[in-house]
């Protein structure tokens, strides 16, 4: 059984809908509010509201009567099929009689927004994991890189391009570049490593703040041409 919210279901079209309209018509802005209360209040008597008397006011958190007498308001509501009204003696008992629809529609909404709040936050997570995984591995290939050089040269690397030690930073600049792209996937960065290749960290940087002034507006392949420039530039 679903638990029920505290929030009572208000239609962004309920002061200018057709209910709306035809209340402040009747009674002005007074029972616009008045109604507002009615619905907060059939949200705590589960779409029924128990009035102990014709000016029982605070049956619906109202200390102050407004200008109008509350059989009236029930009255034009009534003629609206928006409350349906019975009575036993003194006691009114009102029924709205579209609190089950209102109800549906607003957790169907409540649960379209959280479900995606949660696909966001995953695809969130998700990408930094990739992106974490991405770097610790290109970084570890670097390192071995550079064990390799040292052994046989007996001195590091010291060249500031793709294919040194200084790889890792160069793969946080393409990792940057594949955050612009809107096609980009988990092979990508092998992709945009292969293309840049050879090139300085200031020329990826500067492929980077042009993808990056496309606003997510370009693909991997696009970054695959723009360093290949690059490297013809270089040459």
């Amino acid at each position: 059984m679903r638990r029920p919210s505290a929030y009572a279901p208000l239609s962004v079209t309920f002061a200018t809908g057709r209910t709306g309209t035809a209340i402040q018509n009747k009674h002005g802005l007074e029972g616009l509010a008045v109604w507002a209360a009615i619905i907060a209040a059939g949200k705590r008597g589960r779409g029924q509201i128990v009035f102990a008397h014709d000016a029982d006011w605070q049956a619906i958190g109202l200390f102050s009567a407004p200008t109008f007498t509350l059989r009236e308001f029930l009255q034009t509501t009534g003629r609206m099929k928006q409350t349906r009204c019975t009575r036993h003696g003194h006691v009114m008992y009102v029924q709205l009689t579209h609190y089950e629809d209102w109800n549906d529609d607003s957790h169907r909404g409540f649960e379209r927004e959280r479900k995606a709040r949660s696909e966001e936050e995953n695809h969130r997570k998700n990408a930094g994991e990739r992106a974490d995984e991405n770097r610790s591995r290109f970084a570890g290939e670097a390192e071995q890189e550079a064990e390799i050089e040292l052994e046989r040269t007996g001195s590091p690397r010291t060249s500031t391009k793709l294919a040194t030690n200084g790889l890792p930073d160069l793969t946080i600049e393409l990792q940057k570049i594949l955050d612009c792209c809107k096609d980009a996937d988990t092979r990508s960065l092998g992709t945009l490593l292969a293309a840049a290749n050879g090139l300085t960290l200031a020329a990826v940087v500067g492929v980077r703040e042009s993808c990056k002034s496309y606003r997510g507006r370009v693909g991997v392949g696009y970054a695959v041409n723009a360093l290949k420039s690059e490297r013809k530039k270089a040459t």
